[in-house]
């Protein structure tokens, strides 16, 4: 029973350690596939971003474009503001744009089927003067309910610039634009500025930020987001990145990436975290039950070749024992015969001298004056003696052949 119980502490001792191999081996190799995963996923989701930017990029380049080629014809003509109205009128661009117009230097605006005003205290004049090209962030004008961008392009005149031909675009068709860009209809866009404040807001069902206010505070105001300092910096610094964050019992990826042709503004692409993750879900699911199937099959293995291996020892235990047994018998065996031999040997000298000594006595007999009497009776000795040595010969005759 002792050896039993040890022969199990040291069997289950084995199982133990190689259990524990084969978990530290999953853990690890758990691990490196979670992190090769997450570093797709995010992979995938910041050239998401990328993209989205880039087709952003190609619409600012289109309105460029466009405005380019009328201020090319504008600076061709005669500068003045009948010729430029008429040379937007006959343009292609008035039916793409909430408004079309010309602002001089001292701030005067021109603007198709719009009164004169002067636009010189708007946020966006100076800046728009001394660009070649500007795309500014939302302006809420007089005389409009919604938010327009003012796209605007220099009209130069003799190197010197005159005034900028603008066109105002609705604040909503940009946001039409970024709510096309989705992943399995749940990823939902946005653009920011480096500061955080909203330029562009998602009505994606699965936004969580609803009305207009800076990002970074909105996500800052939990807890749980303390990350916010770092991704506010990255895009300080036009890194492209992802980020997590938690709002209430929602949480959400985030990518990002820089929009080239608008300098400070960046897009940023969120999808809630179980959409996110559920291939790197499912990997990791599939995963964990080849672990459980594999260990399974180990441990099945493991008792099996333990069992077969007992079965084994018992059968070679068993022959041996067999062998033992049979040489016990085979050693008795000789020693039995070589007591017979003995006994045999023994026996004939012990027999065959008073035989030969009767039948010397008989022989003696004979030579002497018998009676009939007598005659008879040395006869029948003689005939018995005969007859002992014989079977006294046939017993050491079948002695020697056994032998």
């Amino acid at each position: 029973m002792i050896y039993k119980s040890r022969e199990y502490q040291g069997i289950f001792g084995i199982f133990a350690i190689i259990v524990i191999l084969i978990i530290a081996m999953f853990l690890l190799f758990f691990s490196v596939i979670k992190d090769r995963l997450d570093g797709t996923t995010a992979s995938f989701f910041i050239q998401v971003a990328e993209q989205d930017a880039a087709r952003i990029d190609q619409m600012l380049e289109g309105h460029f474009d466009s405005l380019q080629a009328l201020a090319n014809i504008i600076e061709s003509e005669t500068f003045n503001i009948e010729n430029v109205i008429r040379t937007i009128n006959n343009s292609a661009v008035t039916g793409k744009y909430a408004g079309v117009g010309v602002i001089l230097t001292d701030g005067t605006g021109y603007f198709i089927d719009e009164p004169t005003k002067n636009y010189k205290s708007q946020p966006f004049f100076e800046q728009a003067m001394a660009e070649s090209r500007y795309f500014s962030e939302p302006l809420k004008l007089e005389g409009r309910s919604y938010k327009v961008h003012a796209s605007s392009v220099q009209i130069k005149k003799n190197n010197k610039v005159v005034g900028i031909l603008v066109a105002l675009i609705d604040n909503e068709k940009l946001r039409k634009i970024t709510d096309e860009f989705t992943y399995k209809g749940h990823m939902y866009t946005f653009i920011i500025n480096t500061d955080g404040k909203l330029i562009v807001m998602s009505n994606h069902k699965n936004a969580l930020l609803k009305e207009e206010r800076n990002y970074f505070d909105f996500i800052s105001e939990y807890k749980t987001n303390k990350d916010v300092t770092n991704i506010r910096n990255k895009i300080m610094e036009g890194d492209t990145g992802t980020f997590e964050y938690k709002i209430g019992e929602s949480s959400r990826y985030a990518y990002f990436a820089p929009i080239g042709l608008r300098s400070g503004w960046y897009i940023v692409s969120a999808i809630p975290t179980e959409v996110a993750t559920e291939d790197r879900t499912f990997v990791l699911e599939i995963t964990i039950i080849l672990f459980i199937v594999v260990t399974i099959l180990l441990v099945v293995l493991f008792f099996i070749n333990y069992h077969h291996q007992k079965i084994l020892d018992r059968e070679i235990q068993i022959a041996n024992e067999a062998e033992l047994e049979n040489s016990k018998k085979l050693e008795i065996s000789k020693e039995t015969q070589k007591a017979k031999e003995e006994f045999f040997d023994k026996i004939s000298l012990e027999i065959r001298t008073p035989i030969i000594a009767i039948i010397g006595v008989i022989e003696f007999l004979k030579k002497t004056k018998l009676d009939e009497r007598q005659k008879n009776y040395t006869e029948k000795i003689e005939e018995a003696t005969g007859i002992l040595s014989g079977l006294l010969e046939k017993i050491l005759d079948q002695k020697h052949q056994k032998k």
